[in-house]
């Protein structure tokens, strides 16, 4: 009798405990707190890399604009 109570509770247990180690299918797509801040900083680093280059670009870009303004003038006259 106490024999094949300890196999059904330890069956109970096992079967229980795959639910409760099972993901749900919606907690698969949520981030984790960790990965919300690495995220976050690779953002972060990567913004602060592109927007020195993108104003450096726009410098460039008024620079040449000038110069050939500048020629452009100087070949009217």
């Amino acid at each position: 009798m106490t024999g094949r109570f300890v196999i059904i509770l330890l069956a109970l247990v096992c079967f229980l405990g795959g639910f409760a180690c099972s993901k749900r299918p919606d907690d698969a797509s949520k981030k984790g707190a960790i990965e919300q801040v690495t995220e976050k900083v690779a953002d972060d680093a990567l913004h602060s890399i592109q927007d020195p280059i993108n104003q450096a670009k726009a410098v460039q870009n008024i620079s040449a604009d000038r110069q050939k303004m500048i020629d452009e003038s100087a070949d009217e006259k």
